[in-house]
């Protein structure tokens, strides 16, 4: 545990991250410039001319030379770092949006509704009386290479300067980094490059090999794994691989990238457009919404219960889920299961009628919400699963197979004829997930 970082583990924490990147790129850090804030600290920052080309690399901007001064902001109005550029009295914007842990998800908007993160950044710029009138730059910064959610509709372009999200990776940002610091060593910048190569390394061998890292996919044995870990003496190279992932708590994190590699391997290019990666309870999942429906089993756009297929820890599931499902009310419940002491909800109606005629017949096993009998306030959720091995990440045909076969499912609720509403659309894209 020589290195700095490693040492607080700091490795899946984006905080932290954003604040040391936030914290090179600035003009208070660097001893040469004007804005240096004397006597705050014993480390210096890279000169201006460096921070500057380091900027417009991770930008994929063409250099326009050293900048007169770069500030940075970490969390302003929820933004990763924000940084304000000065050159020839002319100013910049700069946003990056950092997902190392988690993955873009939908966020409230000023009218109730939910927007992607990448869009609400984009408002909240064009919408500050300053700041919409700067050029701006954006990129989403992850581990895999992450797209943008946000999109520019022929409203939005409407309404503000065309923002393209550029994607930039943590390896990306190491060979960036790794370049303006051929000329000269800065102590704990160095102690940064090492500990984000380090973690890049980690990455892509586990994704060339995760047969090598089985601890990855077992994280309920972490605890007492890392206990036995420190008794390996003396540390051999497979153990200190384990045990840096276990120590920096990166099981979920690799999960994520692994998913969206094995899907990218079965090809499965509408799957990869559409769904959403998450986690629970420290294992990674995807979603993918195939609808929206009300409680009485339309097909509606703006219904509050997502049809879903998802995959977690080698287990499909087809489910009807709220979507405030982590936040739920005794009124979410109610919309799936209709009155608690009758269980008479259109949803539950659906699924025993589907576990009774070809559900459980097939493997598909019915989840109710948990506790449902007992719990106050019960998670409104309900499921067929069906599991595919513990192993499932050693064979990408078994999973394919999984995939469709889940489709298929989700294809059999939907000729209920108890669901309402034109399923053309649906259908199609239950068509498109398959080829």
């Amino acid at each position: 545990m020589s290195n700095f970082f490693n040492a607080i583990g700091v490795a899946d924490m984006e905080k932290v991250h954003s604040a040391m990147i936030a914290w090179i790129l600035d003009d208070a850090n660097d001893r040469k410039h004007p804005n240096y804030a004397i006597g705050k600290t014993n480390f210096s920052t890279l000169p201006i001319e460096e921070r500057s080309k380091l900027l417009c690399e991770m930008f994929n901007v063409e250099p326009t030379g050293k900048f007169d001064t770069i500030r940075t902001h970490v969390e302003w109005n929820d933004i990763d770092i924000m940084i304000i550029t000065e050159k020839d009295n002319t100013k910049e914007i700069w946003v990056i949006e950092n997902k190392l842990k988690s993955s873009e998800h939908l966020s409230n908007d000023d009218n109730g509704g939910k927007i992607w993160q990448t869009e609400k950044y984009v408002r909240i710029i064009n919408t500050h009386d300053v700041y919409k009138e700067l050029d701006q730059h954006y990129i989403l910064l992850s581990l895999g290479g992450d797209k943008a959610r946000y999109s520019e509709t022929e409203e939005l372009l409407r309404k503000y300067k065309h923002h393209e999200w550029k994607s930039l990776t943590y390896k990306n940002f190491e060979e960036y980094l790794s370049k303006v610091l051929d000329i000269q060593s800065y102590p704990l910048i160095d102690e940064y490059l090492d500990a984000i190569s380090h973690l890049s390394t980690e990455l892509e061998e586990f994704l060339n090999n995760p047969l090598a890292h089985p601890d990855v996919f077992a994280p309920k044995k972490t605890k007492e794994k890392k206990a036995k870990l420190l008794f390996e003496e003396p540390l051999k190279e497979n153990v200190k691989k384990a045990y840096y992932i276990l120590e920096n708590g990166l099981e979920t994190i690799f999960q994520k990238e692994f998913l969206k590699k094995i899907v990218d391997n079965a090809q499965l290019k509408t799957l990869k457009e559409g769904m959403v990666i998450d986690e629970d309870n420290g294992t990674a999942e995807f979603d993918y919404t195939i609808a929206r429906f009300d409680k009485d089993a339309n097909i509606d756009g703006n219904g509050n219960l997502l049809f879903q297929i998802q995959f977690q820890n080698g287990a499909f599931k087809v489910v009807i889920i709220h979507q405030n499902y982590r936040n739920n009310k005794p009124e979410h419940f109610e919309d799936i299961y209709g009155n608690k002491d009758k269980l008479d909800g259109k949803w539950y109606i659906i699924f025993n009628v589907l576990k009774n005629n070809c559900g459980e017949k097939n493997g598909w096993v019915l989840h109710k919400a948990q506790n449902i009998e007992k719990n106050d306030n019960p998670k409104p959720r309900i499921s067929f699963t069906k599991n595919i091995g513990s192993d499932w990440y050693t064979n990408i045909d078994e999973f394919k197979e999984g995939f469709k076969e889940a489709v298929k499912f989700a294809e059999s609720i939907l000729d209920s004829k108890d669901i309402k509403g034109d399923k053309t659309h649906i259908k199609t894209v239950l068509s498109n997930l398959l080829t």
